[in-house]
């Protein structure tokens, strides 16, 4: 068994909207190989020139807490161990509270992770709620002990019009390289496209 927590704050500054985010959570490890968690988020959005968008027009704070349960076939089962090749998990999230223009984010959802070939993994995530459909599908990929590479696209669900203009998606492309166990570099680069700004 084991516990551990996290805690991380962004600062986006644009040319139509910033956004400051804060979020912490803790994650208790079971020894069955079950996973419990529970985090809370809270973001503060302003619009710095108008806009015909109803994603960029929304502003105020948001609240959001989410709980997760997760599984992972545990070290060893009756002294044998089983390839770790799997995991699921599902989560429920509610918003505590909001101002200004934003809407509740009530969602539920379920995601995944599996090991497609030795050095790469596939993950699949599905939720609904307040803002309609939202997922995530992503690639991992271990060049070696110290370098992965990474690929995910994300449907943001920030309104109701799902598949349709008023979506936003995300397409991402992400390596790490470690040096040793203190010091590492990560690098993201993110393409951004459907309602408000377009850009990489």
């Amino acid at each position: 068994e084991s516990t551990v927590g996290r805690a991380k704050a962004d600062v986006l500054k644009g040319d139509i909207t910033d956004t400051q985010t804060i979020e912490a959570g803790i994650e208790h490890k079971f020894s069955a190989g079950w996973r419990a968690s529970i985090g809370a988020r809270r973001d503060n959005r302003g619009a710095l020139i108008a806009s015909n968008s109803p994603i960029l027009n929304q502003t105020g704070t948001r609240t959001d807490a989410i709980l997760t349960i997760g599984y992972r076939p545990a070290d060893k089962v009756g002294g044998v161990v089983p390839k770790r090749d799997w995991d699921v998990y599902g989560f429920v999230q509610g918003t505590l509270d909001n101002s200004g223009t934003r809407p509740d984010n009530d969602r539920y959802g379920l995601g995944g992770s599996v090991q497609i070939s030795p050095r790469t993994r596939a993950s699949l995530e599905v939720s609904d709620g307040d803002l309609d459909l939202g997922a995530k599908v992503g690639l991992d990929f271990n060049a070696n002990e110290r370098t992965s590479l990474s690929l995910a696209y994300t449907l943001a669900a920030e309104n109701p019009d799902a598949f349709n203009t008023g979506r936003m998606g995300q397409l991402s492309t992400g390596a790490k390289v470690r040096f040793n166990d203190h010091i590492g570099v990560f690098g993201e680069g993110r393409y951004l496209h459907g309602t408000g700004p377009t850009g990489l």
